[in-house]
């Protein structure tokens, strides 16, 4: 997901799997006017050669585990459906798209942790909900703009 969100020590890994997210927008705006559609897969955690150092390390298992809400990593076959799709007529009118097949890897909210402001005691969990109260409060209140009269 590194397409997604910033990586630290894998910088250029990130910006090339970003531009290839860009790219495919790109391609979709010149070629829709030719029938040619353009959308991209972008897998989570799957099992694969390059991934398998990182699975087999218990420590970053189980640091990743628990925000894959499906609890397993992806395999190959968890794309098949989503290939058939993109390659029938049914995904005709369907372009310029990022398909994120992750587990929902990406639907776990990543909070910032302010530093200072949890207690020692506390657990991550409930310094970031202490956190999330702090940054909304502390927001700029927004008012809708006024409708003008006819």
């Amino acid at each position: 997901m590194p397409s997604l969100f910033g990586t630290a020590r894998n910088e250029h890994y990130a910006g090339t799997k970003a531009a290839l997210n860009a790219l495919c927008r790109a391609l979709a705006v010149e070629l829709a006017r030719y029938g040619v559609t353009a959308n991209a897969i972008l897998p989570g955690w799957i099992k694969s050669d390059m991934t398998a150092g990182i699975m087999a390390n218990r420590k970053i298992r189980g640091e990743l585990m628990p925000r894959i809400l499906v609890r397993r990593f992806g395999e190959p076959a968890d794309f098949g459906g989503i290939a058939v799709y993109l390659m029938s007529k049914a995904s005709s009118y369907h372009t310029a798209d990022c398909f994120v097949i992750d587990g929902g890897y990406t639907g776990v909210l990543r909070l910032p942790v302010i530093p200072g402001r949890c207690k020692a005691s506390t657990t991550m969990r409930s310094c970031a909900s202490e956190n999330l109260e702090i940054s909304v409060r502390f927001a700029p209140r927004m008012t809708p703009p006024r409708r003008s009269q006819p």
